[in-house]
C-alpha cells in the first residue's frame, strides 16, 4: 500500500502542470493564468481609459467631449452603456453579450434607432481591472479600446 502512494504527489504535480500549460495565454496581452472565470472578469462598471486607432493613441480626441461614461457588464450576459457629453447630450442603451465558442471574441447585441446591432470585439486582455478590446470599424480602421474600472 505504501509503495502505491509514493507516485501520487508526482502524478498530481504532472496533472497540474499539464492543465496550466494547456490553458496559458488565451489572450495576446494577458493574463497568462487566471483561476477567475472569464465572465466574472468581464463583469463590472467600465470606462474607456485609452483608445488606439491603427496603433496611434487618439485618447484625447476620442474622450474630449465625454463627461461621464459607464459600460456595465454583468456576468450573466447583460450589459448597459451610458455616455454623458460635456454639452449635456446623453446616450444610453442596453442589451446582451456572449463569448465566441473559444472565448476569444465577445459580442455585444443591442437595439438603437436604426434597429438591432451586434458589435464584435477581439479580446486582447481580460483581467479584473483591465479590459482591452479590438475591432475594425466601418472605415476599416483597427480600433483598440482599453477599459478600467469606473
Amino acid at each position: 500500500m505504501r509503495s502505491l502512494l509514493k507516485p501520487l504527489p508526482f502524478f498530481f504535480l504532472f496533472l497540474l502542470t499539464s492543465i496550466l500549460t494547456g490553458s496559458c495565454k488565451k489572450y495576446p496581452d494577458g493574463p497568462s493564468i487566471s483561476v477567475i472565470p472569464k465572465n466574472w472578469r468581464l463583469q463590472g462598471d467600465w470606462k474607456t481609459s485609452k483608445v488606439l486607432q491603427n496603433g496611434k493613441d487618439i485618447t484625447s480626441a476620442a474622450l474630449a467631449n465625454v463627461s461621464a461614461e459607464h459600460k456595465k457588464i454583468d456576468r450573466k450576459g447583460g450589459f448597459s452603456y451610458s455616455l454623458l457629453t460635456t454639452n449635456g447630450s446623453y446616450i444610453s442603451y442596453a442589451g446582451t453579450w456572449s463569448f465566441s465558442s473559444d472565448k476569444t471574441v465577445v459580442y455585444f447585441s443591442y437595439a438603437l434607432y436604426s434597429g438591432a446591432t451586434t458589435d464584435q470585439y477581439l479580446i486582447l486582455r481580460l483581467e479584473e481591472h483591465d479590459l482591452w478590446l479590438q475591432n475594425v470599424n466601418v472605415q476599416g480602421d483597427v480600433m483598440e479600446y482599453h477599459y478600467s474600472p469606473n
